[in-house]
């Protein structure tokens, strides 16, 4: 008797345990699921604005370290507004994705994507010179300049060719955060008023 409830006992001992693994499983796998959906943009896939804004500042420690260039481009979709007016929201949700795509694919390894905000994608060029981001910036460019919206849903009815324009800027050794955003917009800006399809980079 004594045998069969030290048994019964021992037993009890294991499906609690691991009924309890199983538990503590479940919850980090809800934990790792919560942290991607407060740290990703649902749409796109890319990490959001606030997430980046983490990377930054890390990404930004390790430039001061190693005094290698870290530069930015904020990208923004041209006349995204008539894309939605024109072919709907739908399709204005599929260039968000498929630029998304292509960003990813045209960039190197360690470069960071993130959606910015609407239309606009801010992209992270570590050890990066300003000429040579520049000129992947302009490889962006023209590989979305090239590509055909159309072919990847069913919901457009012709072809959908998009544009963007890009401001690139370095950041500067010792200054503020928002500063090289700020330089950034100003390049893009001006690649808009030249008449957008461009790239501009900043001094």
């Amino acid at each position: 008797l004594n045998q069969m409830l030290i048994l019964n006992t021992i037993l009890c001992i294991i499906i609690t345990l691991a009924i309890i693994m199983i538990v503590l499983i479940m919850i980090r796998r809800n934990q790792l699921r919560i942290e991607k959906f407060a740290s990703t943009d649902q749409l796109t896939r890319l990490i959001n604005r606030n997430a980046f804004d983490f990377v930054f500042q890390q990404v930004i420690l390790d430039s001061e370290r190693t005094r290698e260039p870290l530069c930015v481009a904020l990208m923004d979709i041209d006349h995204f507004k008539k894309i939605n007016d024109q072919h709907g929201h739908l399709i204005g949700d599929h260039v968000l994705r498929e630029i998304a795509m292509i960003t990813k694919r045209s960039l190197r390894e360690s470069d960071i994507t993130c959606r910015w905000g609407g239309e606009e994608f801010l992209i992270l060029l570590k050890n990066c010179s300003l000429e040579k981001s520049a000129s992947i910036a302009e490889t962006l460019r023209s590989t979305i300049e090239a590509n055909d919206f159309s072919r990847t849903t069913d919901l457009a009815k012709g072809k959908l060719a998009i544009t963007v324009s890009i401001g690139v800027a370095q950041y500067v050794h010792k200054e503020l955060e928002d500063g090289v955003f700020e330089r950034a917009d100003t390049a893009l800006y001006q690649a808009k008023d030249s008449g957008r399809n461009c790239v501009y980079f900043a001094e």
